[in-house]
């Protein structure tokens, strides 16, 4: 039944209103990917030490090493285009849209939240399970979002019973 989901994780600069996506991680049982995104120069106008420090990643990382929000747009189109992706936070939506209008392009796919609608105790054990796999996989040399959506996949899989 999830042999095909897909899982998808934002890490953003910071919790400020003027936050933006510096890296997205997807998941899935047929293929994963990970990239980091460099900020447009809208967003740069919003770096600061604190988003440096509270997100890990240094602004000439992001520079050197990110897509552009057009190429990470179109990464994100040519992988999962069709599809319905699943993410467990309303702001990995709001990330993706706000990548999406820097880039002047629409997704090909479409996000789902997928706790939406769901009761305490299924939150609950979500995230029990979402907090297992990190602790079972904090040796894994992967970037945060990557981790984040491959627990996103473990939990989803090993909580509803198929």
């Amino acid at each position: 039944m999830f042999d095909h989901c897909y899982y998808l994780d934002v890490r953003a600069s910071d919790q400020s209103e003027s936050r933006f996506p510096i890296e997205i991680g997807v998941a899935g049982s047929l293929s994963s990917f990970s990239f980091v995104i460099k900020p447009t120069q809208d967003w740069i106008a919003h770096w600061s030490s604190e988003a440096q420090l509270n997100s890990g990643t240094s602004l000439q990382e992001l520079n050197t090493n990110g897509l552009s929000a057009t190429e990470a747009a179109q990464a994100l189109n040519d992988n999962l285009a069709g599809l319905v992706i699943f993410c467990d936070d309303r702001t990995d939506i709001d990330m993706v849209s706000h990548l999406y209008a820097a880039a002047e392009s629409q997704p090909k796919f479409r996000m789902e939240l997928m706790i939406e609608g769901w009761v305490d105790d299924m939150i609950s054990d979500y995230a029990r399970l979402v907090a297992e796999h990190k602790a079972q996989h904090t040796t894994l040399d992967a970037k945060p979002a990557l981790k984040g959506a491959a627990a996103m996949r473990y939990a989803h899989a090993n909580m509803i019973p198929l």
